[in-house]
């Protein structure tokens, strides 16, 4: 379902004017920041009171939701506690991981939630989420993200299958760089930026880092453990860190289009390492797959063992036929 608010709080000498014709034109919702910008208006028309960071006023005047700052605690927590039954959301600034987890949260939650997507990169984006079957809300949380924000984008994936989701993605991508992002994985601000910096610099058709695995719970920080130590994963530079230079794979990956095009994409035959096998087909093909630690993420342990470890033993099968001289 798509709604559309009209936002008020800066229009100065304009306010009643602009109010008279979002009635007119039958506007869904009026949002403001002074509950007495919203005294008068017709029941046809939601009333959002959104103060910011001034914090809540004392009477609430007729709004109908309330969206506070995520930053302020104390004010949800006020207006859960209020006996009056008005509706509460949080609004939520994303400009880096720990912003982004939060609107998250919030999406999860709330019955509203407003989110300001700001990129620190500067770099022109286009979100695209493939979307496998889901018992959840996240198809709900998806669309509404696609409605809110031009920039992002949703596709079906009716297999549930990486590699297919992945392909999916990518022929739904219009720019000539393509970033992978999986749903366990948190980018640092800077990440875009450096990778771009970084094909540049190398030439590389594909750069990518650290899988840094960091836990909350107890089993999450065991298990993150196991996943960043050389008995447990092995020597690969993407799992336990290393020198900035050429590699057999990378975690996730920034692409050139023209190398996913010269390679075809993923290859949906493979359930499991099929970045490693694509990442094979391009250096195959004369392109270079580039490692440095300035590309490193955080990747968010499943929490629970049964959940974090029923991939282990498939990892034993041969990946694909290699010659013994691409053997690391």
């Amino acid at each position: 379902m798509k709604l559309c608010w009209l936002d008020i709080r800066n229009c100065g000498a304009m306010t009643d004017a602009v109010r008279a014709e979002a009635v007119h034109q039958r506007i869904d919702a009026i949002v403001a920041a002074d509950p007495a910008d919203l005294e008068g208006l017709p029941p046809t028309v939601t009333k959002v009171l959104m103060p910011g960071a001034a914090g809540l006023p004392a009477d609430l005047g007729a709004a109908d939701i309330v969206i506070v700052d995520a930053n302020r605690p104390q004010d949800y927590a006020a207006l859960a506690a209020r006996p009056n039954g008005v509706r509460v959301g949080r609004y939520v600034a994303v400009t880096d991981p720990a912003s982004l987890e939060l609107a998250c949260r919030c999406a999860g939650t709330d019955d509203w939630t407003v989110l300001d997507f700001r990129d620190p990169t500067k770099i022109p984006l286009e979100i695209v989420l493939a979307l496998g079957p889901s018992g959840d809300r996240t198809d709900e949380v998806a669309a509404g993200l696609s409605a809110a924000d031009p920039r992002v984008r949703t596709v079906r994936n009716p297999t549930g299958r990486t590699p297919q989701g992945l392909n999916l993605a990518i022929g739904a991508s219009r720019h000539a760089v393509v970033a992978r992002v999986d749903g366990h994985a948190q980018l640092p601000t800077d990440y875009l930026r450096t990778a771009v910096e970084l094909l540049e610099r190398t030439e590389a058709d594909n750069v990518g880092g650290l899988m840094w695995a960091e836990g909350v719970t107890d089993v999450e920080k065991a298990i993150a453990r196991a996943m960043t130590s050389k008995l447990g994963v092995g020597n690969a530079r993407f799992h336990v860190g290393g020198e900035e230079g050429p590699a057999e794979t990378v975690y996730l990956g920034v692409f050139r289009r023209t190398a996913l095009d010269r390679v075809g994409g993923y290859d949906e035959v493979f359930a499991r390492a099929q970045d490693w096998e694509m990442n094979y087909r391009i250096r195959s093909t004369g392109g270079l797959v580039w490692f440095s630690p300035l590309l490193r993420v955080t990747y968010r342990p499943r929490p629970s063992l049964g959940e974090g470890c029923p991939r282990r033993p498939s990892r034993t099968r041969p990946r694909t036929t290699v010659p013994a001289s691409e053997r690391g």
